[in-house]
């Protein structure tokens, strides 16, 4: 079983899971393998990952990341 680091919250991961996805929906949507309504979906997981507070620059950094990405994306998804 694999053991998580001590302080690695569940909004972390998550934060970094919608980091990932990010460009896996541009990707989807460019080669229309995802529906826009799955992609839209998937940008409401991201924007909810987005709802915490950083506590250091590495977080604040994948924050950024994919409220940008989610920012971009919802312009294609429209």
């Amino acid at each position: 079983m694999t053991k998580m680091k001590l302080g690695v919250s569940p909004e972390l991961c998550r934060l970094k899971a919608a980091a990932a996805l990010i460009p896996i929906i541009e990707s989807g949507i460019a080669d229309s393998k995802i529906s826009h309504e799955r992609a839209a979906l998937m940008l409401t997981f991201c924007k909810w990952a987005t709802n915490i507070e950083p506590i250091d620059s590495n977080q604040a950094d994948l924050l950024k990341r994919v409220e940008q990405g989610g920012d971009r994306m919802r312009m294609l998804v429209r």
